[in-house]
């Protein structure tokens, strides 16, 4: 799923400052150095049991657009899969491309397996991207190691 042509971030951000540093030191080592960084995503749902994870590699995206970070196609796992009776392959995690916004503190997901998205507006302390969002849960993106390609 490209962005190109899509206005996904046609709402205001409303993400305090504080997570300008973090994606901009995040995005000039990238375009400095290239490689990508190693990044767990987490959302703890109150509205149903449930706990969603992901890891993944964040990279480049563009240096200049909206969107300065993705993730590309990454496997979401799920507390509820489980063996026995309920609705999902145990086996069979779901894919998301998950986007960082060059400023704001923006997190957009693309659900690909479902074809369906996610925006929110997170808040930083330090590598970690966090926001608790009514009717949902606690959504965490956390930067971890920079690591060079090829």
């Amino acid at each position: 799923m490209a962005l190109v042509g899509v206005a996904v971030h046609s709402n205001s951000a409303h993400a305090n400052a504080t997570c300008a540093a973090l994606i901009s030191n995040v995005k000039n080592q990238l375009i400095a150095h290239g490689g990508a960084y190693n990044f767990d995503l987490t959302i703890h749902r109150t509205d149903i049991d449930e706990v969603e994870y992901s890891r993944g590699a964040m990279s480049l995206y563009s240096s200049t657009g909206y969107w300065a970070l993705t993730g590309g196609n990454t496997y979401q796992l799920f507390r509820d899969r489980y063996n026995g009776n309920q609705p999902f392959n145990l086996g069979a995690a779901d894919t998301i491309t998950p986007y960082v916004s060059s400023t704001d503190g923006q997190l957009y997901i693309w659900y690909n397996t479902w074809g369906f998205q996610t925006q929110w507006d997170l808040g930083c302390t330090g590598n970690t991207m966090t926001a608790i969002v009514p009717s949902l849960g606690v959504v965490t993106l956390t930067f971890r190691n920079w690591f060079t390609i090829g």
